[in-house]
């Protein structure tokens, strides 16, 4: 079985899920760069040999990164096998990335002049942790990528952390949970407008996120403002 697996609608995108509970949990995902290099967002912590050969074939990762400051268990790793990669992050993120990983982190900006057409970054205004999206325009819609924004976790893991996500409305199912509300967001009067304008004007048909599965349906964006609206509008 492969660990590293195309996204479908998505070219040029991989996802490395790793289950929690026997319930697809936490995404790495890697993105292949105008050059034919690889970008690798929320490097997984300690990957198998085999696991790191599948992605080295698909390409040489060139850039590391870190969507927010909570995604850096994997960044250490990988700059030391990947030295000429380069690390990004938001400036919000990179004081947390280097107290805990030891990695000096660019601006994200250094990743935009990488992409390839049809992918673009998006920064959320009013957010803690720093965290950063991508946007894919393809065929069928526009998709987003993001990180702790939202969760997708089906069905709810039956362990503890299970039981966490229940406590704090991160899951069953499509959720903005109360972490994110707690520790990832600065100023939901700030975030929430932009999320609800963005939603708009992209009208995202589908949702990535780190955590859980896929989200796919053309009224997606409608369905993202209302839970938008619910948690972060009152």
């Amino acid at each position: 079985m492969s660990a590293w697996n195309p996204v479908e609608g998505v070219p040029g995108l991989w996802c490395r899920a790793r289950a929690t509970g026997g319930v697809p949990m936490w995404n790495a995902f890697a993105l292949r760069l105008a050059d034919g290099s690889l970008a690798v967002l929320s490097a997984p912590p300690s990957p198998g040999e085999g696991e790191m050969a599948e992605l080295e074939a698909l390409g040489r990762p060139s850039v590391l990164l870190a969507p927010n400051h909570y995604h850096n268990l994997g960044l250490r790793g990988f700059s030391q096998r990947f030295p000429s990669a380069l690390a990004v992050s938001t400036a919000a993120a990179r004081p947390r990335l280097l107290a805990k990983t030891g990695v000096a982190t660019l601006g994200v900006e250094a990743l935009a002049e990488r992409l390839p057409p049809g992918v673009t970054l998006l920064v959320p205004p009013g957010t803690k942790q720093g965290e950063v999206w991508l946007r894919f325009t393809t065929p069928t819609g526009v998709t987003w990528l993001v990180t702790d924004a939202f969760f997708n976790v089906t069905p709810l893991p039956q362990n503890p952390f299970g039981w966490f996500l229940w406590l704090t409305q991160g899951a069953p199912g499509l959720r903005i949970g109360g972490t994110f509300l707690a520790v990832g967001l600065a100023d939901r009067r700030e975030y929430y407008p932009w999320l609800a304008d963005q939603l708009v004007a992209d009208q995202p048909t589908t949702l990535l996120t780190a955590h859980g599965e896929a989200a796919r349906d053309s009224e997606l964006w409608r369905r993202l403002g209302e839970i938008a609206r619910g948690r972060l509008g009152g």
